[in-house]
């Protein structure tokens, strides 16, 4: 059985990085695999 997990947010903020991310980090291509592959989630 699936234990139940009980989250609590203290706050909520946004943290900024410490440099800027590099052009070529920028984007991502997915291969023709990734494309095609279908979607499913196995818990």
């Amino acid at each position: 059985m699936a234990e139940e997990i009980k989250v609590e947010i203290t706050r909520r903020e946004t943290i900024k990085p410490s440099s800027p991310t590099p052009q070529h980090l920028r984007s991502v291509e997915f291969s023709i695999m990734d494309q095609l592959a279908p979607d499913f989630y196995v818990p």
